[in-house]
Protein backbone atom coordinates (compact mmCIF):
# COMPACT_ATOMS: atom_id res chain seq x y z
CA UNK A 1 0.00 0.00 0.00
CA UNK A 2 2.62 2.40 0.82
CA UNK A 3 4.35 1.69 -2.62
CA UNK A 4 1.72 2.18 -4.53
CA UNK A 5 1.14 5.75 -2.33
CA UNK A 6 4.05 6.72 -3.50
CA UNK A 7 3.47 5.82 -7.49
CA UNK A 8 0.29 8.00 -6.95
CA UNK A 9 2.36 10.83 -5.44
CA UNK A 10 4.88 10.95 -7.96
CA UNK A 11 2.60 10.52 -10.80
CA UNK A 12 0.29 12.56 -9.80
CA UNK A 13 2.17 15.12 -9.25
CA UNK A 14 4.23 15.08 -12.86
CA UNK A 15 1.00 14.95 -14.20
CA UNK A 16 -1.15 17.71 -12.63
CA UNK A 17 1.99 19.54 -12.46
CA UNK A 18 2.29 19.26 -16.54
CA UNK A 19 -1.34 20.09 -17.24
CA UNK A 20 -1.31 23.06 -14.61
CA UNK A 21 2.03 24.46 -16.65
CA UNK A 22 0.10 24.32 -20.17
CA UNK A 23 -1.43 27.53 -20.46
CA UNK A 24 1.61 28.88 -19.34
CA UNK A 25 4.06 26.97 -21.73
CA UNK A 26 1.51 27.65 -24.65
CA UNK A 27 1.24 31.10 -24.44
CA UNK A 28 5.11 31.58 -23.77
CA UNK A 29 5.22 29.18 -27.51
CA UNK A 30 2.80 31.59 -28.88
CA UNK A 31 3.90 35.30 -28.23
CA UNK A 32 7.70 33.96 -29.04
CA UNK A 33 6.29 32.74 -32.15
CA UNK A 34 3.01 34.52 -33.27
CA UNK A 35 4.01 37.32 -31.73
CA UNK A 36 1.75 39.77 -28.80
CA UNK A 37 -1.48 40.35 -30.73
CA UNK A 38 -1.87 36.28 -31.29
CA UNK A 39 -1.10 35.86 -27.73
CA UNK A 40 -3.60 37.81 -26.59
CA UNK A 41 -6.12 36.29 -28.89
CA UNK A 42 -4.88 33.27 -27.88
CA UNK A 43 -5.25 33.63 -24.32
CA UNK A 44 -8.82 34.91 -24.65
CA UNK A 45 -10.05 31.62 -26.14
CA UNK A 46 -8.10 29.19 -23.79
CA UNK A 47 -9.50 31.11 -20.85
CA UNK A 48 -12.91 31.33 -22.87
CA UNK A 49 -12.64 27.03 -23.42
CA UNK A 50 -12.03 26.87 -19.65
CA UNK A 51 -15.33 28.60 -18.86
CA UNK A 52 -16.96 25.65 -21.26
CA UNK A 53 -14.93 23.58 -19.42
CA UNK A 54 -16.83 24.01 -16.29
CA UNK A 55 -19.89 23.40 -17.72
CA UNK A 56 -19.30 20.36 -19.40
CA UNK A 57 -17.36 18.72 -16.25
CA UNK A 58 -20.77 19.79 -14.44
CA UNK A 59 -19.81 19.53 -11.20
CA UNK A 60 -16.35 17.53 -11.39
CA UNK A 61 -14.65 14.76 -9.95
CA UNK A 62 -14.95 16.11 -6.85
CA UNK A 63 -18.46 15.07 -6.34
CA UNK A 64 -17.96 11.73 -8.28
CA UNK A 65 -15.06 10.97 -5.86
CA UNK A 66 -16.61 11.59 -2.77
CA UNK A 67 -19.95 10.32 -3.97
CA UNK A 68 -18.56 6.62 -1.64
CA UNK A 69 -22.11 6.27 -0.71
CA UNK A 70 -23.00 5.03 -4.36
CA UNK A 71 -25.63 7.04 -4.99
CA UNK A 72 -25.14 7.42 -8.54
CA UNK A 73 -22.56 4.91 -10.64
CA UNK A 74 -19.44 5.54 -12.35
CA UNK A 75 -21.07 5.28 -16.01
CA UNK A 76 -23.67 7.22 -14.95
CA UNK A 77 -20.92 10.02 -14.45
CA UNK A 78 -19.61 9.44 -17.96
CA UNK A 79 -23.10 9.08 -19.47
CA UNK A 80 -24.21 12.74 -18.34
CA UNK A 81 -20.67 14.27 -18.83
CA UNK A 82 -21.16 13.04 -22.88
CA UNK A 83 -24.35 15.21 -22.68
CA UNK A 84 -22.83 18.55 -20.89
CA UNK A 85 -20.23 18.19 -23.21
CA UNK A 86 -22.40 18.26 -26.23
CA UNK A 87 -24.36 20.85 -24.95
CA UNK A 88 -21.22 22.99 -24.13
CA UNK A 89 -20.45 22.84 -27.77
CA UNK A 90 -23.24 24.08 -29.15
CA UNK A 91 -23.53 26.72 -26.61
CA UNK A 92 -19.95 28.31 -27.53
CA UNK A 93 -20.59 27.85 -31.11
CA UNK A 94 -23.92 30.05 -30.90
CA UNK A 95 -21.47 32.55 -28.43
CA UNK A 96 -19.12 32.98 -31.32
CA UNK A 97 -21.82 33.64 -33.87
CA UNK A 98 -24.04 36.19 -31.92
CA UNK A 99 -20.26 38.46 -31.15
CA UNK A 100 -19.10 37.42 -34.49
CA UNK A 101 -15.61 36.68 -34.26
CA UNK A 102 -13.74 36.09 -36.97
CA UNK A 103 -12.91 32.85 -39.23
CA UNK A 104 -9.71 32.74 -37.05
CA UNK A 105 -11.15 33.50 -33.45
CA UNK A 106 -14.18 31.00 -34.37
CA UNK A 107 -11.53 27.71 -34.93
CA UNK A 108 -9.25 28.23 -32.30
CA UNK A 109 -12.08 28.51 -29.90
CA UNK A 110 -13.66 25.49 -30.96
CA UNK A 111 -10.54 23.53 -31.27
CA UNK A 112 -9.39 24.40 -27.56
CA UNK A 113 -13.68 23.76 -26.30
CA UNK A 114 -13.02 20.17 -27.83
CA UNK A 115 -9.69 19.37 -26.12
CA UNK A 116 -11.42 20.25 -23.15
CA UNK A 117 -14.68 18.39 -24.31
CA UNK A 118 -11.91 15.40 -24.56
CA UNK A 119 -10.46 16.42 -20.97
CA UNK A 120 -14.07 16.00 -19.38
CA UNK A 121 -14.19 12.69 -20.53
CA UNK A 122 -11.21 11.33 -19.53
CA UNK A 123 -11.61 13.17 -16.04
CA UNK A 124 -14.70 11.07 -15.50
CA UNK A 125 -12.50 8.06 -15.72
CA UNK A 126 -9.79 9.51 -13.71
CA UNK A 127 -12.40 9.67 -10.51
CA UNK A 128 -12.77 6.31 -10.98
CA UNK A 129 -9.04 5.25 -10.72
CA UNK A 130 -8.71 7.80 -8.04
CA UNK A 131 -11.32 5.75 -5.80
CA UNK A 132 -9.58 2.32 -6.48
CA UNK A 133 -6.41 4.55 -5.28
CA UNK A 134 -4.59 4.88 -8.57
CA UNK A 135 -3.72 8.14 -9.14
CA UNK A 136 -0.77 7.06 -10.78
CA UNK A 137 -2.64 6.33 -13.75
CA UNK A 138 -4.13 9.68 -13.58
CA UNK A 139 -0.72 11.35 -13.56
CA UNK A 140 0.53 9.52 -16.34
CA UNK A 141 -2.54 10.16 -18.27
CA UNK A 142 -1.98 13.90 -17.94
CA UNK A 143 1.53 13.68 -18.64
CA UNK A 144 1.30 11.67 -22.03
CA UNK A 145 -1.29 14.14 -23.05
CA UNK A 146 0.52 17.52 -21.74
CA UNK A 147 3.72 17.12 -23.10
CA UNK A 148 3.37 15.38 -26.46
CA UNK A 149 0.51 17.98 -27.02
CA UNK A 150 2.70 20.85 -26.18
CA UNK A 151 5.69 19.62 -28.16
CA UNK A 152 3.69 18.53 -31.22
CA UNK A 153 1.94 21.92 -30.72
CA UNK A 154 5.28 23.80 -30.99
CA UNK A 155 6.26 21.57 -34.25
CA UNK A 156 3.41 22.62 -36.13
CA UNK A 157 3.45 25.86 -35.05
CA UNK A 158 7.19 26.34 -36.00
CA UNK A 159 6.28 25.39 -39.49
CA UNK A 160 3.14 26.76 -40.69
CA UNK A 161 3.20 30.04 -38.02
CA UNK A 162 -0.59 29.27 -37.89
CA UNK A 163 -2.02 28.47 -33.89
CA UNK A 164 -5.28 26.92 -34.98
CA UNK A 165 -3.53 23.85 -36.96
CA UNK A 166 -1.04 23.29 -33.95
CA UNK A 167 -4.14 23.50 -31.59
CA UNK A 168 -5.65 20.63 -33.98
CA UNK A 169 -2.37 18.77 -32.86
CA UNK A 170 -3.87 18.66 -29.67
CA UNK A 171 -6.98 17.55 -29.78
CA UNK A 172 -5.23 14.55 -31.72
CA UNK A 173 -2.88 13.74 -29.06
CA UNK A 174 -5.78 13.90 -26.35
CA UNK A 175 -7.99 11.30 -28.42
CA UNK A 176 -4.99 8.93 -29.24
CA UNK A 177 -3.94 8.88 -26.19
CA UNK A 178 -7.98 8.54 -25.00
CA UNK A 179 -8.08 5.55 -26.70
CA UNK A 180 -5.14 3.70 -26.22
CA UNK A 181 -4.25 4.61 -22.64
CA UNK A 182 -7.34 5.30 -20.65
CA UNK A 183 -9.91 3.12 -22.25
CA UNK A 184 -7.44 0.00 -21.77
CA UNK A 185 -7.41 0.65 -18.01
CA UNK A 186 -10.66 1.63 -17.10
CA UNK A 187 -11.06 -1.98 -18.35
CA UNK A 188 -9.89 -3.48 -15.20
CA UNK A 189 -11.88 -1.56 -12.81
CA UNK A 190 -15.24 -1.36 -14.60
CA UNK A 191 -17.84 -2.01 -17.25
CA UNK A 192 -18.89 1.41 -18.77
CA UNK A 193 -22.42 1.47 -20.05
CA UNK A 194 -23.43 4.51 -21.72
CA UNK A 195 -27.01 5.35 -21.35
CA UNK A 196 -29.31 8.05 -21.30
CA UNK A 197 -31.86 7.77 -18.83
CA UNK A 198 -34.26 9.49 -15.81
CA UNK A 199 -30.78 8.78 -13.80
CA UNK A 200 -28.74 11.40 -15.72
CA UNK A 201 -31.37 13.90 -15.16
CA UNK A 202 -30.97 13.12 -11.07
CA UNK A 203 -26.82 13.95 -11.96
CA UNK A 204 -27.83 17.22 -13.33
CA UNK A 205 -30.18 18.21 -10.64
CA UNK A 206 -28.17 16.87 -7.47
CA UNK A 207 -25.08 18.31 -8.78
CA UNK A 208 -26.78 21.72 -10.34
CA UNK A 209 -25.37 23.45 -7.35
CA UNK A 210 -21.88 22.52 -7.60
CA UNK A 211 -22.00 23.12 -11.39
CA UNK A 212 -22.67 26.76 -11.02
CA UNK A 213 -20.38 27.24 -7.97
CA UNK A 214 -17.81 25.92 -10.68
CA UNK A 215 -18.87 27.69 -13.59
CA UNK A 216 -19.51 31.71 -11.44
CA UNK A 217 -15.78 30.49 -10.37
CA UNK A 218 -14.28 30.19 -13.44
CA UNK A 219 -16.60 33.40 -15.09
CA UNK A 220 -15.48 35.25 -12.00
CA UNK A 221 -11.74 34.71 -12.81
CA UNK A 222 -12.45 35.87 -16.83
CA UNK A 223 -14.87 39.04 -15.57
CA UNK A 224 -11.31 41.33 -16.08
CA UNK A 225 -10.09 39.82 -19.25
CA UNK A 226 -13.53 39.95 -20.56
CA UNK A 227 -13.36 43.90 -19.27
CA UNK A 228 -9.77 44.22 -21.16
CA UNK A 229 -11.39 42.51 -24.94
CA UNK A 230 -14.14 44.52 -25.04
CA UNK A 231 -12.42 47.48 -23.88
CA UNK A 232 -8.65 47.66 -24.94
CA UNK A 233 -6.54 46.26 -27.86
CA UNK A 234 -5.32 42.65 -28.35
CA UNK A 235 -1.80 43.45 -27.73
CA UNK A 236 -3.01 45.15 -24.09
CA UNK A 237 -5.22 41.42 -23.81
CA UNK A 238 -1.88 39.84 -24.75
CA UNK A 239 -0.24 41.69 -22.10
CA UNK A 240 -3.33 40.80 -19.63
CA UNK A 241 -3.11 37.50 -20.06
CA UNK A 242 0.48 36.74 -19.60
CA UNK A 243 -0.02 38.39 -16.12
CA UNK A 244 -2.47 36.89 -14.96
CA UNK A 245 -1.92 33.22 -16.02
CA UNK A 246 0.50 34.07 -12.92
CA UNK A 247 -2.66 33.55 -11.26
CA UNK A 248 -4.03 30.47 -13.37
CA UNK A 249 -0.46 28.89 -12.49
CA UNK A 250 -1.35 29.20 -8.66
CA UNK A 251 -4.49 28.07 -8.88
CA UNK A 252 -4.22 25.18 -10.83
CA UNK A 253 -0.90 23.44 -8.78
CA UNK A 254 -3.35 24.52 -5.31
CA UNK A 255 -5.59 21.81 -7.11
CA UNK A 256 -2.85 19.25 -7.65
CA UNK A 257 -1.63 19.71 -4.30
CA UNK A 258 -5.50 19.35 -2.59
CA UNK A 259 -6.81 16.87 -5.27
CA UNK A 260 -4.80 13.40 -3.59
CA UNK A 261 -6.70 14.87 -0.10
CA UNK A 262 -10.29 14.85 -1.21
CA UNK A 263 -10.91 10.93 -0.75
CA UNK A 264 -9.15 11.36 2.56
CA UNK A 265 -11.32 14.19 3.54
CA UNK A 266 -14.08 12.64 2.68
CA UNK A 267 -13.53 9.93 4.88
CA UNK A 268 -13.02 11.77 8.15
CA UNK A 269 -15.84 13.49 7.70
CA UNK A 270 -18.01 10.94 7.12
CA UNK A 271 -16.38 9.01 10.33
CA UNK A 272 -17.57 12.25 12.14
CA UNK A 273 -13.68 13.03 12.74
CA UNK A 274 -14.20 16.43 12.23
CA UNK A 275 -11.00 17.49 14.67
CA UNK A 276 -8.34 15.53 12.21
CA UNK A 277 -10.47 16.74 9.38
CA UNK A 278 -10.45 20.58 10.02
CA UNK A 279 -6.35 20.17 11.00
CA UNK A 280 -5.78 18.37 7.86
CA UNK A 281 -7.97 21.21 6.11
CA UNK A 282 -6.04 24.00 7.52
CA UNK A 283 -2.53 22.69 7.42
CA UNK A 284 -3.25 23.03 3.67
CA UNK A 285 -4.56 26.37 3.70
CA UNK A 286 -1.38 26.92 6.02
CA UNK A 287 0.84 25.80 3.11
CA UNK A 288 -0.47 27.37 0.20
CA UNK A 289 0.01 30.78 1.89
CA UNK A 290 3.32 30.44 2.80
CA UNK A 291 3.75 29.36 -1.05
CA UNK A 292 2.06 32.79 -2.18
CA UNK A 293 4.31 34.56 0.56
CA UNK A 294 7.47 33.15 -0.99
CA UNK A 295 5.68 33.81 -4.83
CA UNK A 296 5.15 37.47 -3.51
CA UNK A 297 8.90 37.71 -2.55
CA UNK A 298 10.01 36.21 -6.18
CA UNK A 299 7.53 37.67 -8.54
CA UNK A 300 8.38 40.80 -6.78
CA UNK A 301 12.51 41.21 -7.08
CA UNK A 302 12.31 39.12 -10.31
CA UNK A 303 9.14 38.82 -11.97
CA UNK A 304 9.69 41.70 -14.83
CA UNK A 305 13.38 40.63 -15.21
CA UNK A 306 12.08 36.92 -15.40
CA UNK A 307 9.30 37.66 -18.06
CA UNK A 308 11.29 39.55 -20.12
CA UNK A 309 13.70 36.13 -20.82
CA UNK A 310 10.42 34.16 -21.17
CA UNK A 311 8.41 36.78 -23.53
CA UNK A 312 11.20 39.22 -24.37
CA UNK A 313 8.73 41.81 -23.36
CA UNK A 314 9.13 44.61 -20.44
CA UNK A 315 6.83 44.17 -17.72
CA UNK A 316 9.08 46.76 -15.31
CA UNK A 317 5.74 49.23 -15.43
CA UNK A 318 3.88 46.83 -14.09
CA UNK A 319 6.24 45.43 -10.85
CA UNK A 320 3.62 46.41 -8.24
CA UNK A 321 0.28 45.10 -10.64
CA UNK A 322 2.83 41.83 -11.08
CA UNK A 323 2.67 41.98 -6.81
CA UNK A 324 -1.30 42.17 -7.17
CA UNK A 325 -1.59 39.31 -9.67
CA UNK A 326 -0.21 37.22 -7.42
CA UNK A 327 -1.81 37.97 -3.79
CA UNK A 328 -5.27 37.95 -6.07
CA UNK A 329 -4.34 33.85 -7.16
CA UNK A 330 -3.33 32.73 -3.85
CA UNK A 331 -6.77 34.38 -2.17
CA UNK A 332 -8.59 32.23 -5.27
CA UNK A 333 -6.55 29.19 -4.30
CA UNK A 334 -7.47 29.41 -0.91
CA UNK A 335 -11.80 30.36 -2.22
CA UNK A 336 -11.44 27.01 -4.27
CA UNK A 337 -10.25 24.77 -1.36
CA UNK A 338 -12.86 25.83 0.70
CA UNK A 339 -15.32 25.35 -2.02
CA UNK A 340 -13.86 21.89 -2.16
CA UNK A 341 -14.79 21.20 1.01
CA UNK A 342 -18.35 22.38 1.08
CA UNK A 343 -18.79 20.35 -1.58
CA UNK A 344 -17.40 17.60 0.34
CA UNK A 345 -20.03 18.54 3.27
CA UNK A 346 -22.48 18.94 0.26
CA UNK A 347 -23.14 22.28 0.90
CA UNK A 348 -23.56 23.42 -3.04
CA UNK A 349 -26.46 26.07 -2.89
CA UNK A 350 -24.21 28.51 -0.82
CA UNK A 351 -20.99 28.04 -3.24
CA UNK A 352 -23.28 29.12 -5.68
CA UNK A 353 -24.68 32.27 -3.58
CA UNK A 354 -21.47 33.45 -2.86
CA UNK A 355 -20.20 33.05 -6.24
CA UNK A 356 -23.05 35.15 -7.25
CA UNK A 357 -22.69 37.90 -4.76
CA UNK A 358 -18.81 37.59 -5.81
CA UNK A 359 -19.88 38.56 -9.88
CA UNK A 360 -21.54 41.34 -9.24
CA UNK A 361 -19.14 42.91 -6.94
CA UNK A 362 -16.18 41.95 -9.72
CA UNK A 363 -18.41 43.31 -12.64
CA UNK A 364 -19.36 46.82 -10.62
CA UNK A 365 -15.37 46.85 -8.84
CA UNK A 366 -13.91 45.80 -12.82
CA UNK A 367 -15.75 49.18 -14.62
CA UNK A 368 -15.65 51.31 -11.94
CA UNK A 369 -12.05 50.76 -11.57
CA UNK A 370 -10.84 50.68 -14.82
CA UNK A 371 -12.71 54.15 -15.71
CA UNK A 372 -10.69 55.63 -12.85
CA UNK A 373 -7.28 53.94 -13.56
CA UNK A 374 -7.84 52.23 -16.86
CA UNK A 375 -5.35 48.96 -16.74
CA UNK A 376 -4.23 49.63 -13.70
CA UNK A 377 -8.06 49.53 -12.51
CA UNK A 378 -8.74 46.11 -13.93
CA UNK A 379 -5.58 44.63 -12.49
CA UNK A 380 -6.66 46.04 -9.03
CA UNK A 381 -10.41 45.17 -9.12
CA UNK A 382 -8.94 41.58 -9.63
CA UNK A 383 -7.18 41.41 -5.90
CA UNK A 384 -9.67 43.43 -4.47
CA UNK A 385 -12.77 41.00 -5.34
CA UNK A 386 -10.42 37.98 -4.95
CA UNK A 387 -10.33 39.31 -1.26
CA UNK A 388 -13.87 40.03 -1.28
CA UNK A 389 -14.95 36.47 -2.34
CA UNK A 390 -11.91 34.76 0.26
CA UNK A 391 -13.51 36.61 3.08
CA UNK A 392 -17.04 35.78 2.50
CA UNK A 393 -16.18 32.09 1.73
CA UNK A 394 -14.14 31.83 5.00
CA UNK A 395 -16.61 33.24 7.26
CA UNK A 396 -19.26 30.42 5.73
CA UNK A 397 -16.87 27.55 5.99
CA UNK A 398 -16.40 29.11 9.57
CA UNK A 399 -20.27 29.06 10.80
CA UNK A 400 -20.87 25.42 8.76
CA UNK A 401 -17.90 24.06 10.11
CA UNK A 402 -19.26 24.46 13.97
CA UNK A 403 -22.58 23.81 12.74
CA UNK A 404 -21.42 20.00 11.85
CA UNK A 405 -19.07 19.94 14.63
Amino acid sequence: MKKQNKKNYIWNSIGNSTWALTSLILLIIVTRINGIQIAGIFSFAFALSMIIHAIAIYGGRIYQVSDIKKEFNDSNYISSRIITSLFSFVLIFLFCLIFKYDIQKTNLILILVLIRMSEVLSDSFYGIFQKNNRLDYVGISMAIKTIFGIIFFTIINLIFNDVVISALTMLFVNIICFIFYDLPKIKSYEKIEIKFNKIIISILITNFFVFLANLLLNINANVFRFIVEINLNDEMLGYFGIMIMIATVMLLMSQFLFQPMILELTKLFNSKNMKKFNKKFVNIGIFTVLLGLLCVLGVYITGPWILKIIYNLDFSIYRILLVFIVIGGTLNALTVMITSVLTIFRKTKIQFCLYLITLFFAILCGWYLFNLLNFHGIILSYLITMLFQFTIFLISYIKIFKKIK
